[in-house]
C-alpha cells in the first residue's frame, strides 16, 4: 500500500531486520526517496534514480540495494520497484547480475545509442538553413544505424553560456545517458568546456583540433579561382563573408579564402586587385545569418562603385551560399549580362536550394558528408581511435560545358 509523502529514514520500522550487501553510501542515499500518492510510484522511484546517477550521487559502480530491501524502506510494492530498476536497465544506467546484485552502470558503451546535438544560439529560430539541415542529416543517420538524437538549445546569455555547459547536458554526459557530443559550430570559450566533458565531441570548424572538421577554404577558393580562369576570365573578384584581405592576427581559417585565391590567380599568371575583393573588414565582424543577404548586396555594390569600368572583375567567386541572393539582386539591378559580362562561380551545400537565375559554376558542398564524418568521429572516439582524414570533400560542377584548361 502506498500512503502520502512517506519518506522511509533510519528510525522507521520495517519489519525484521534483513542483512544487506548493498553499498552504505546507496542504501542511505536511497533513503531520501519519497514516493508520492498521486504519481506513479513506477515514474517517481526511475525518475529519482535516474537523477541521482546524472548529479553522480550514485556513480559507477556502486551497488544498490535488492528490490525487497528497496519495496520495503520506500513501503510500495516489490513489483513497482521491479519495474522502475527495469527502464533504468533498459536506459543502460544501471546493470543486473544474476545471483550477484544491481550496480550502477561503470562505463559509457562503446557502441553509439544516444547522441546529443548542442546548439548555442538564443532560440531555435536562429538556426541557420546550414544548422537545420546538419541536425536533419544527423536524425536521418540515426535513425538509420539505430541511435537517438537529443537536441540542447542553450538559450542561456553568452556571457554564462561560454564559462559552463548546460547543467541537462553536464547530468546526461555524467550519468552516460549521451555517448557523445555533436555541435554545428563553437566560439573558442564553448570549446574549452565542451573538450572538457568526458565523452568524444566533434564540431564544423577550424582544421586546427583534432576534433574539428571543415571544408578547406582555401581549397574552395583556389578551385573557384582555376576555373575562372579556365574561363578566361583576367579580372577576378570575390565577395566573401569572411576577410578578403591580410588582417594582423587573422588565422588560417578566416584568411583561407584570400590565401587561395591568390594562388589561384598566381597558377594562372594573373595579378588580382585588392579592390576587387569585398568581405568582411575583421575577423571579429559579426554577422548573424539575418543580416548576411543584404551584406551581399551592399558588398558588392562597394566594390563595383569603387572601380573604374575597365577596372571591375570580368569574373567573380561568391561565398558562402547564403549571401549569394545578396549579391544576384545587386547583379540583377545593375543589369551586367552574366555570363557574357561576368562569369560566376558559386558556393552552394547540396541539400541547400540556391537559386541562381544566371549560368553559374558552382562549388558544391554535401552537409550529408559533414553529418556523416561527424557522427563517425564519435565513433571512433567511442573505440579510442583516430580520424584519419577531417577535411571534407567539394566538387565542382560546371554550368554548360566544361573550360578547358587555360
Amino acid at each position: 500500500m502506498i500512503t502520502p509523502s512517506i519518506t522511509t529514514g533510519a528510525g522507521t520500522e520495517l519489519g525484521s531486520p534483513r542483512r544487506s550487501r548493498a553499498d552504505g553510501s546507496a542504501r542511505t542515499l536511497l533513503q531520501e526517496v519519497t514516493v508520492e500518492r498521486m504519481a506513479s510510484p513506477v515514474f517517481q522511484i526511475s525518475d529519482r534514480l535516474r537523477e541521482m546517477i546524472f548529479d553522480g550521487k550514485l556513480p559507477p559502480g556502486v551497488r544498490l540495494p535488492s528490490t525487497r530491501e528497496l519495496s520495503d524502506q520506500m513501503n510500495v510494492d516489490s513489483s513497482s520497484v521491479h519495474r522502475a530498476m527495469s527502464i533504468l536497465v533498459k536506459e543502460g544506467l544501471i546493470v543486473r547480475t544474476p545471483y550477484v546484485g544491481t550496480f550502477v552502470a561503470d562505463q559509457a558503451p562503446s557502441r553509439l545509442e544516444r547522441l546529443a546535438f548542442y546548439e548555442g544560439v538564443q532560440s531555435a529560430h536562429s538556426l541557420s538553413a546550414f544548422r537545420l539541415a546538419l541536425l536533419e542529416e544527423i536524425m536521418r543517420l540515426g535513425h538509420e544505424q539505430g541511435f537517438v538524437v537529443e537536441v540542447f538549445n542553450d538559450t542561456r546569455p553568452n556571457a554564462e553560456a561560454e564559462l559552463t555547459p548546460p547543467q541537462d547536458l553536464e547530468r546526461k554526459v555524467r550519468g552516460r545517458h549521451v555517448q557523445g557530443v555533436v555541435s554545428p559550430s563553437l566560439s573558442p570559450e564553448r570549446y574549452q568546456w565542451v573538450s572538457g566533458l568526458s565523452v568524444p565531441f566533434a564540431t564544423v570548424s577550424t582544421l586546427q583540433d583534432k576534433n574539428s572538421l571543415n571544408w578547406d577554404r582555401r581549397e574552395l577558393a583556389e578551385l573557384a579561382a582555376r576555373c575562372l580562369a579556365q574561363r578566361g576570365c583576367r579580372k577576378m573578384g570575390m565577395v566573401s563573408a569572411l576577410l578578403a584581405h591580410p588582417y594582423p592576427g587573422a588565422n588560417s581559417y578566416q584568411l583561407g579564402l584570400y590565401h587561395g585565391f591568390l594562388r589561384g590567380a598566381q597558377e594562372a599568371d594573373l595579378e588580382v586587385n585588392p579592390a576587387r575583393l569585398a568581405g568582411v573588414p575583421t575577423p571579429n565582424f559579426g554577422l548573424s545569418h539575418t543580416e548576411l543577404q543584404s551584406f551581399g548586396f551592399e558588398a558588392f555594390n562597394r566594390m563595383w562603385d569603387s572601380l573604374s569600368e575597365t577596372d571591375r572583375p570580368d569574373g567573380l567567386f561568391i561565398y558562402p551560399d547564403a549571401i549569394i541572393s545578396g549579391v544576384l539582386m545587386a547583379i540583377s539591378m545593375r543589369n551586367i549580362r552574366v555570363p557574357e559580362k561576368l562569369k560566376l562561380v558559386i558556393h552552394q551545400n547540396s541539400e541547400i536550394p540556391v537559386f541562381c537565375p544566371f549560368a553559374a559554376d558552382r562549388l558544391v558542398v554535401k552537409v550529408a558528408d559533414a553529418a556523416g564524418a561527424l557522427v563517425n568521429h564519435i565513433r571512433n572516439g567511442l573505440l579510442n581511435r583516430p580520424t584519419e582524414d577531417r577535411v571534407l570533400p567539394v566538387s565542382l560542377e560546371f554550368s554548360g560545358e566544361r573550360p578547358l584548361p587555360s
